[in-house]
């Protein structure tokens, strides 16, 4: 009697995520990683596909996650649902070190609240039945043999990532920061109108700064409010100021 034995994959993988000591995404800055990632396998079945998700991206289509891999992996990033997709065949080793490169950019003007970011890696070492004999050259025929665009997954490949039947997945919180750029006046030396002498305030209306300068500030950061401080002066007179100006 010959008794074949079949190996099983009855054990979901272990995945253990970190925010990288000490990172944060200041705003306008380049992309930057943030996790570190361990996944563990106690069966001999490698990993199939994963992804990771922002799943509170208040900016929207201006943040992205990003992974850069060898040609026979496929990588997709959906801007509309803020999910990076990576498929292609590898042990839970190369998998740490391939979600452990995952960058997080955020190219707004201003950074929403709240400021940080859950992010959700999730990895799958199982297909469905129809998929069963998936290897890289298989990915390949599914994704038409190249990396995928940054818009929508091709049908057969999203049937794929929706029917895995258990992911592994953990979590961490990305701090974002925002940062308050300098203004730029753009406007030569400006010169106010004269103002006469010796009558009363309330005939000396003046003229608004907002007249001179404010066509001509610029501030990327343009939510944040405004404000003018007259730090020196030359001649005689007085500085006068009216809210209502």
């Amino acid at each position: 009697i010959i008794v074949t034995l079949l190996p099983i994959n009855d054990e979901r993988p272990i995945m253990n995520i970190t925010l990288i000591s000490g990172r944060v995404y200041y705003q306008q800055t380049p992309p930057i990683t943030f996790a570190d990632v361990i996944v563990q396998h106690l069966d001999i079945f490698p990993i199939y596909y994963a992804t990771v998700h922002i799943e509170n991206a208040a900016n929207m289509a201006a943040e992205t996650l990003s992974i850069s891999l060898p040609a026979n992996f496929k990588v997709a990033y959906n801007v509309s649902t803020n999910l990076l997709t990576i498929v292609g065949v590898a042990t839970a080793f190369q998998y740490s070190a391939f979600l452990s490169n995952v960058t997080y950019y955020n190219g707004a003007d201003r950074l929403e609240m709240p400021l940080e970011r859950s992010i959700v890696f999730s990895v799958c070492d199982q297909l469905p039945p129809s998929l069963a004999t998936l290897t890289n050259d298989t990915v390949a025929a599914l994704t038409g043999g190249s990396v995928l665009s940054s818009s929508l997954l091709s049908a057969d490949v999203s049937i794929l990532i929706s029917s895995c039947p258990e992911f592994t997945r953990g979590s961490l919180t990305l701090p974002l920061v925002r940062v308050n750029h300098r203004p730029v006046i753009t406007a030569p030396i400006a010169v106010f109108k004269s103002i006469l002498e010796d009558i009363p305030d309330t005939q000396n209306l003046g003229q608004p700064v907002v007249d001179v300068f404010g066509p001509a500030i610029s501030d990327v950061d343009v939510f944040d409010p405004k404000g003018i401080a007259i730090s020196s002066a030359s001649g005689s007179g007085v500085w006068q100021m009216s809210q209502n100006k």
